[in-house]
């Protein structure tokens, strides 16, 4: 998710010991396959995506306050469904489904290198119900639009990045502000739902990044302070018990920005300028690189992850890169940010569980 260049810190304890991990190990029979679904123009900073469950994806860039829609079936399709710039803003950060093709998305007044945003990032409401892409050609099928309904402006907020459903709210992170705020998708309500300082910045301008919920428990990843953690929380998306960090980051150029859980607990997550995709243990004891390396351009500063949904890719995890923008891989090649699958079908089969 959206960042700069940081230095990597040391972490702050934890309240629970954290695990001692090794090394990110690649065993034989790695890499993953990565195979590229769709490349958008060089300078695209590919944010963020959500799969739908008829197999569509829905792309964020902060580059670009147009959402697009693809089919990963028919690679080089990418169709607009709406731009932001009618609501005066040029980029966008997280989405999330938070009711059955209904999706949460972030737009606002951000202009890549120059500015974030401050006070302008708006959550809106995107129905996608009945929109689907034509089978005939490369657009939308019978003309349908999504209906879109703007849901709350958070003037407080500096930089609002990832989303997370969870109930009649949705969460979303202020990466600057090190924060997570609570929205009701009815109402446009809002209020600070976790202020911790596992989610705060420490010498750098980013604290909590990418934020999944699974159950009643909250995944976050902390791009500053090089960690993963995990905490219970309420209906309302309080925190309801203690935090647990699950990793470390430990390339020293590697940073958490965002990532999967998968169906067994264990944690997908890419590393940004690592250029790597890494999958964590439930227990966080292992992990292990299964797709790209540091000079790679397979997975080109991955910047989200998300598991299919149907039964033909529930195993492939599809990837959204900003291809080296803010870190050049090998430190001078940039190629164009892009959505990529990762087929983790035969993970068994080489020891990633």
């Amino acid at each position: 998710m959206v960042r700069l260049q940081l230095v990597i810190l040391a972490t702050i304890g934890a309240v629970r010991a954290a695990p001692t991990t090794a090394e990110p190990s690649t065993p034989a029979g790695l890499p993953l396959p990565v195979s590229t679904v769709y490349s958008f123009p060089k300078g695209s900073f590919v944010e963020n995506l959500a799969v739908r469950s008829n197999g569509e994806i829905l792309v964020t860039r902060t580059t670009s306050a147009e959402l697009v829609l693809l089919d990963p079936q028919r690679p080089g399709c990418a169709v607009p469904v709406y731009n932001f710039t009618k609501a005066g803003l040029s980029g966008m950060t997280g989405i999330t489904e938070y009711a059955p093709d209904v999706f949460a998305v972030l737009a606002g007044d951000y202009h890549f290198g120059k500015s974030v945003g401050v006070g302008s990032w708006t959550l809106f409401s995107l129905d996608m119900r009945g929109v689907k892409l034509s089978q005939a050609a490369c657009g939308l099928a019978g003309g349908n639009l999504p209906r879109v309904r703007k849901v709350a402006l958070v003037k407080e907020s500096q930089l609002l990045n990832g989303l997370a459903a969870h109930g009649k709210y949705v969460l979303a992170s202020d990466t600057f502000a090190g924060l997570i705020y609570r929205v009701d998708m009815s109402t446009g309500d809002y209020s600070v739902a976790i202020n911790a300082t596992y989610l705060s910045k420490l010498k750098t301008p980013h604290g909590v990044n990418g934020i999944r919920i699974v159950g009643d428990t909250l995944y976050a990843a902390n791009s500053g302070q090089s960690i993963l953690v995990k905490v219970p929380i309420t209906e309302n998306g309080a925190e309801a018990g203690p935090y647990t960090v699950i990793a470390h980051n430990k390339g020293p150029v590697d940073h958490w920005d965002d990532f999967a859980v998968d169906s067994e607990g264990g944690i997908w997550a890419v590393t940004a300028s690592g250029n790597t995709l890494v999958r964590i243990t439930p227990d966080g004891n292992t992990q292990t690189v299964v797709a790209g390396n540091l000079n790679s351009t397979a997975i080109a500063e991955g910047s989200s992850a998300q598991f299919g949904r149907g039964s033909c890719d529930s195993n492939v995890l599809y990837v959204t890169t900003v291809g080296g923008l803010l870190g050049p891989i090998n430190g001078t090649v940039v190629i164009p940010g892009a959505l990529v699958s990762v087929d983790t079908e035969k993970r068994g089969a080489v020891g990633i569980y």
